[in-house]
């Protein structure tokens, strides 16, 4: 189990901004520091974002932030060395008394056995050589990290053979999802969204994602259709598709 120390996170400013304004804030923050390191697409508008955020908070304030955000990088790779992908934010967000106001998390050990009856004794790879998991509502992502390490436990690599599209209309429950999936090195697309209304908000790469190229295997999205930010991913990563897409736009080709 986790010996992370976040339970206090919410109280940095001592008040002067409500807990759960700081930790929402918090989530944010760290997923913009993990998205745009990797993500071209994005980052003018979410480091905008940042700087604003960034302005309720004192210089004593951030450093504290830092600092918790380094501790949960540190937990996750000591989890990751182990084998282990433990869902370590969630318990924050649920001793903090946030969760009865938002969607429940699935409890590690159920997630768990959830992850382990999907997986069945006899799983094999599809032929094209990887798995994608659709998880329309996950809230942390405590059940795709069950599932990531279950396929540990079979000595299967989910960096390279498991591919996520996780999303949820609460912003707080994307930004926990993308964090530790990012951070555990899962290719995956976080969708801040409405399933049901076929919404969609934004979406959060992870590295994982970008560096192993998903985006031209297996796109995902809430139809089958193209995404211009997928589109756009291309563009940006990959310069001699971006200029002859230039050139075919100039011609009408």
């Amino acid at each position: 189990m986790s010996d992370i120390k976040l339970i206090k996170l919410p109280e940095i400013t001592r008040g002067r901004i409500d807990r759960i304004t700081v930790f929402s804030d918090f989530l944010e923050l760290a997923a913009i520091q993990i998205s745009n390191r990797v993500d071209p697409v994005h980052y003018k508008q979410r480091d905008e974002r940042a700087k604003q955020i960034n302005e309720s908070y004192t210089e004593k304030e951030h450093a504290e932030m830092r600092r918790y955000f380094e501790e949960i990088c540190r937990q996750i790779q000591q989890n990751t060395n182990a084998g282990i992908c433990e869902d370590i934010i969630s318990r924050v967000f649920e001793e903090s008394g946030f969760a009865r106001n938002s969607q429940e998390q699935s409890p590690l050990g159920l997630a768990r056995v959830v992850a382990g009856v999907g997986m069945g004794s006899n799983f094999k790879i599809p032929e094209h050589g990887y798995i994608t998991l659709d998880e329309p509502t996950c809230g942390s992502g405590s059940l795709i990290l069950a599932y990531a390490e279950a396929m540990t436990a079979n000595n299967l690599n989910y960096c390279e053979q498991l591919v996520v599209k996780a999303s949820d209309k609460d912003p707080k429950c994307c930004h926990m999802a993308y964090i530790q999936l990012a951070l555990y090195g899962i290719p995956a697309v976080v969708i801040h969204g409405d399933t049901i209304l076929v919404k969609e908000f934004s979406r959060w790469y992870t590295p994982m994602y970008v560096i192993g190229n998903w985006v031209w295997k297996q796109p995902v999205g809430f139809t089958d259709g193209k995404n211009s930010d997928d589109e756009m991913l291309k563009r940006m990563t990959e310069p001699l598709y971006g200029a002859i897409r230039k050139i075919q736009n100039v011609y009408n080709l």
